[in-house]
Parts: C-alpha cells; structure tokens; sequence
C-alpha cells in the first residue's frame, strides 16, 4: 500500500496474509494511511520542483 496503492485494488492471498499479521502486531490501518496522504500544500511544492527540475547530461 505504501509504494503502489495496490493494497486498496489488487490483493491476493500474501496480501491479506501481511496485512493480518501487521493487524495482529497492532498497526492502526487507518492511522498508516492518514501518514501518507498529502496536504494541498505539499502538493503544491512537490508540483512546483517538479516542474522546475532540470536535466543535467
């Protein structure tokens, strides 16, 4: 979930099989997610290095 998102659209069996144990050792699901959501404002600064990045060869 943290690198790809797929947790929440792709999931097989070692899926749920981490996602028990991580529950077992008493990982707040909810909490994790709030973590690595971003604000507007953090958005916006990454968009904006983003954009101003240059390409050195």
């Amino acid at each position: 979930m943290m690198d790809t998102k797929g947790f929440t659209f792709k999931t097989g069996v070692r899926t749920f099989e981490a996602a028990a144990y991580l529950r077992k050792c008493g990982v707040d699901i909810i909490k994790v997610k709030k973590w690595f959501q971003s604000d507007l404002e953090s958005f916006n600064k990454i968009a904006d290095i983003v954009k101003n990045a240059e390409i050195y060869v």
